[in-house]
This record gives C-alpha cells, structure tokens and sequence, in this order.
C-alpha cells in the first residue's frame, strides 16, 4: 500500500496546503527511495499525467519538479522553472494557493483525481487517511468530495470499465465539535 496521511490544523489559514504537502511528501518518497516498484510508479504518472498537468501541480507538489523536470522544461524555460519554483514557494508562505476561479478548482479537481488514479494500482492501492476533518475548509471538502463522488474520470483516464479504484479514503474528526450546522456535516450526509 501507498500511504497519504493529512492532519487538519485549526490553525492552519489554508488546508489546502495540508492536502498537497502530505501528497508532496509521498511523491519525494517515491523519488527517493528509486527501487523498481518507485519507478514503475513514476512511469505510470508520466504516462497517465499531461505535461501541462504536472507543470500544474507541480505549483502544489514541488516534488515534481524535480521528478519531471524533462517533461517541464518542454512547456516551461529553465528560467521560468526556476521562478515558477520561487513563485511557488512565495505563495506557499503566504497560503496564497487558493483560486477563486471555478474553472480553475475544476481543473484543480480533475488533474487530482488523475493524480490518485495514476498513483493506485490493484497491486499498489493507496491509503488516504484525513485526520481531523473538523478542521478542513470548503475547498478540502469540495476536493475530497470531488475524489469520492465523480466517477466519470474512469474512462477518460482510458481504463477498462471493469477497472476497479484502488484507492481507500478513511477520514476521522471529532464529533463533539461537529454540530448540525457545521460545514462538515453537509459532507458527511452526501
């Protein structure tokens, strides 16, 4: 199994970045260790991931940049890479990772839920573990419930229909802090 483990911080002004850098983590791992399981992992996200999804990423999870740098630099100029990269870490400083365009969380969504797919496999699933869920904001929410609900990316990702998704998402929060009228609630009655 891969595993992803986020824990929500009340603290934290956007948690969105608490998704990502928990996935960065994963993918820096996965870099890292370079066995024959790793590769093939990365393999599959080259093959599965466009060019233009992975520079768009690669803004959350700057792990990939140095994964894909060749796939980068096809879109994107060295100079560029390197203040796309300064940019990045900027805005990540100053939780300036949110985008109030609907397209763009649309598309934020979509390349995700591509992401999670070319991550699992039936011989690899991957475990996302969201701890303290109270904490989440509407965009982690709307996110996690893009993952969950939208079954229509199966077949653009071109598997077969008999393709099961090989990814478990288990999520904890504290119930005496999660009333009716609480954002989490409307989630969880979905």
């Amino acid at each position: 199994w891969l595993y992803v483990h986020t824990k929500f911080d009340r603290f934290v002004r956007n948690p969105l970045l608490t998704i990502a850098s928990s996935f960065d983590e994963l993918l820096a791992s996965l870099g890292e260790e370079g066995d024959e399981e790793n590769l093939d992992i990365l393999e599959n996200l080259e093959a599965v991931m466009s060019t233009s999804a992975i520079a768009t990423l690669s803004e959350w999870l700057p792990s990939l940049r140095d994964l894909f740098p060749h796939l980068l630099r096809r879109v994107i100029s060295d100079e560029d890479l390197v203040s796309l990269a300064d940019d990045s870490q900027r805005r990540r400083r100053n939780n300036d990772m949110t985008s109030s365009s609907e397209s763009a969380q649309r598309r934020l969504h979509y390349i995700f839920r591509k992401l999670v797919s070319a991550l699992s496999s039936p011989e690899r699933p991957l475990l996302i573990f969201l701890d303290d869920l109270q904490w989440a904001d509407n965009s982690c929410l709307d996110l996690i419930s893009s993952l969950l609900m939208d079954f229509n990316h199966i077949n653009q990702f071109g598997l077969a229909d008999d393709t099961p998704q090989c990814f478990l998402v288990m999520g904890s929060y504290r119930d005496n802090e999660v009333d009716s009228t609480h954002k989490l609630s409307s989630y969880l009655e979905t």
